[in-house]
């Protein structure tokens, strides 16, 4: 779970320090805030299924892809809400903050799903020694 835990924050950092140095060259965020407001969102979200996924391999709860399925779409509907939020808050100013935070979250689901597979894939077929 620390290894977990770890492994997110490095990545939000990560890309975060990326799309933070490549904001000059796309449209402007407006409030500046919204940009770290995005990132805490999906981190939140990241060490949710960090989390249940953990419990699922401590607690044998259900199948692997039976908790992806759930998890996935949690964070689709979190994410959604997210989304309207900005856009009943900020009613001129939510386009671009919204486009951002759709390339965002969809480089995180992807990064996320690959981890979770390839880890899933890890821990149910164990190398054996001859």
């Amino acid at each position: 779970m620390i290894k977990d835990t770890i492994l997110v924050i490095l990545f939000f950092v990560l890309l975060g320090v990326l799309h933070y140095n490549l904001l000059p060259y796309f449209p402007s965020i407006e409030p500046q805030n919204d940009f770290f407001l995005i990132y805490a969102c999906l981190f939140a979200l990241n060490m949710m299924g960090a989390t249940l996924f953990y419990l699922q391999r401590k607690l044998q709860l259900m199948e692997f892809a039976g908790m992806f399925l759930v998890f996935t779409t949690i964070q689709l509907l979190a994410c959604m809400s997210f989304a309207l939020a900005i856009r009943l808050v900020r009613e001129d100013d939510a386009k671009v903050t919204l486009l951002h935070f759709v390339a965002v979250f969809f480089i995180a689901l992807f990064a996320q799903s690959f981890y979770f597979i390839k880890k899933q894939k890890g821990i149910s077929s164990p190398k054996t020694t001859d």
